[in-house]
């Protein structure tokens, strides 16, 4: 119950840490816990700080009970970030905000302090060099590890990723690629119909999947950007006729069905721009001038203090209880209310929900 204690040093001479021993002291968000064969009692550590970070060894009795006990640790944790901006230049489908995007990204994630991660950003990637890419970048990964895959540009109705070549990098392509990486794995994904990555799969109507004639013959939108043109807002939006082929993919290996049910216990942390009906847009932001943002990742960054107009680094807007860390809640739900701010029909959305103990940007 003290309402003081904020960071705990524990010498690695102490074997055992006795049941409700620090319960409720609220205020405490580091406990650094050496030992590795020290036993934790029941409720030692409940009712303390949300995104309590545990600072231990690796392999250690502490890390297992903070990987027992939902709670953020780290144990020689290296945080990597692999950024993919799509623009397509050149094009018919052709964007500036990804770029945009991807950079801020990474000077935020940069100047992060307590989970400084290692950033490489690649633009404008072909199907199979995207997989590459995150074989090549998380291919030291660890258990203790945290992997954090971003994603700008353009996406499909059926949940597939746009490469530079404007081909589909479909669902469970992406998910048998994110699945051999060990440890924990942060997605955000900034692209129209994201949410289909994390949203429940709607139950098809009756007679749709046999005939495919709709389907077909649709068109797909694409992320949307929004300009100014001789001082009047517009919306410019790209379109893609998709393949039979690709929408019959779409039924056998839904988003959905990629990154829920057994993922819930695998380690993934997802965000996505928005719904799975939904578009995610990129335009003018305070500051950037002609210089288009997505809305969502403008809103990210900001809430993790960094503002990607003037590249400088900002109060962390999105720690709201103060805790000195952003936990995935948090993250989420400044991205969402900033993007909601400029587009009133683009909701983010997050997978777990509500996941306030684990904290991928901490200051």
């Amino acid at each position: 119950g003290n309402q003081t204690l904020e960071v705990l040093h524990l010498p690695d001479t102490v074997g055992q840490i006795g049941a409700s021993a620090f319960r409720n002291c609220s205020h405490l968000r580091v406990a650094e816990i050496p030992g590795m064969a020290v036993t934790i009692g029941e409720y030692a550590f409940t009712g303390c700080s949300e995104a309590l970070l545990f600072l231990c060894a690796p392999g250690s009795e502490a890390q297992d009970y903070a990987m027992n006990s939902a709670l953020d640790y780290q144990a020689g944790t290296v945080y990597r970030a692999l950024l993919i901006a799509q623009t397509y230049q050149g094009s018919r489908y052709a964007l500036t905000g990804p770029k945009n995007d991807a950079t801020a990204l990474a000077q935020c994630l940069s100047q992060l302090e307590t989970t400084g991660y290692e950033v490489t950003t690649r633009i404008n990637l072909k199907v199979s060099d995207m997989l590459s890419a995150i074989e090549t970048v998380f291919a030291e990964a660890s258990e203790q590890d945290v992997s954090l895959l971003y994603y700008s540009g353009h996406g499909f109705e059926d949940g597939a990723l746009m490469g530079s070549d404007l081909m589909e990098l479909m669902p469970a392509e992406l998910k048998a690629s994110l699945d051999t990486i060990p440890g924990r794995k942060v997605v955000i994904v900034d692209c129209c119909y994201s949410g289909t990555l994390i949203e429940e799969e709607e139950e098809e109507a009756a007679g749709e999947e046999e005939s495919g004639e709709e389907d077909a013959t649709e068109t797909v939108l694409l992320r949307s950007s929004r300009a100014v043109s001789d001082g009047e807002e517009k919306v410019i939006t790209g379109q893609l006729s998709p393949s039979p082929e690709a929408f019959n993919d779409a039924f056998l290996t839904p988003f959905s069905a990629a990154f829920s049910g057994p993922l819930r216990q695998s380690g993934y942390y997802v965000i996505t721009a928005c719904r799975a009906e939904e578009e995610s847009e990129e335009g003018i932001v305070p500051g950037s001038r002609i210089k288009p943002y997505g809305f969502f990742s403008y809103g990210l960054c900001r809430g993790c203090g960094w503002d990607g107009p003037s590249a400088s680094k900002i109060d962390f807007l999105a720690d709201g209880d103060e805790g000195h860390a952003i936990s995935l809640q948090e993250a989420f739900v400044y991205a969402r209310d900033t993007a909601l701010g400029y587009n009133a029909t683009q909701n983010a959305q997050v997978f777990p929900s509500n996941c306030r103990w684990f904290a991928p940007f901490r200051p």
